[in-house]
């Protein structure tokens, strides 16, 4: 007879075994499709969507400086790329570029001034760095333009 304990240790790992399995997996094919999209990339190398996809698997593993040379590739093909520019406000939250962010999200609502995400972003930046008056304004905004979650962190963090 198997005892609770020596169950529970078992199950335990098999679940920490097939999450392993599972990232291992991801991984693969993230390195998979990044091979792809070099391919592309080298056969089509003004392609600028190509290089926002490959950004966009980069961020996913973590390698957040060849995301951010990718966007910033997006961006000298096409500097009204809002997409670009999300991804690399939030490449450099990230990389601890709060302000850089912060221009890249102002860069987004003047190319969109109805654009929730940039101010709730903003306003997240604005929160970390302890300015809460800025932060509730930005939220607001985020709220106007239809924000999901802006009311849940106006609840939150303004009175």
């Amino acid at each position: 007879m198997i005892s609770y304990k020596r169950t529970y240790l078992l199950v335990s790992l098999y679940f920490c075994l097939q999450a392993c399995t599972a990232q291992q997996n991801n991984l693969e094919s993230s390195h998979n499709r990044l091979i792809i999209l070099d391919k592309e990339i080298s056969q089509n190398p003004q392609n600028s969507s190509l290089y926002l996809k490959r950004a966009y698997i980069l961020d996913s593993t973590k390698n957040y400086l060849k995301a951010l040379s990718d966007v910033n590739e997006v961006l000298k093909m096409n500097n009204k790329n809002i997409d670009a520019y999300y991804l690399r406000g939030l490449l450099k939250i990230k990389l601890d570029d709060a302000s850089g962010a912060i221009n890249d999200f102002n860069k987004i609502i003047l190319l969109d001034p109805k654009n929730a995400n940039a101010y709730f972003q903003r306003a997240l930046i604005r929160l970390q760095v302890k300015d809460k008056s800025g932060a509730c304004l930005e939220l607001k905004k985020a709220l106007e333009y239809k924000h999901p979650k802006a009311q849940e962190v106006i609840t939150q963090n303004c009175k």
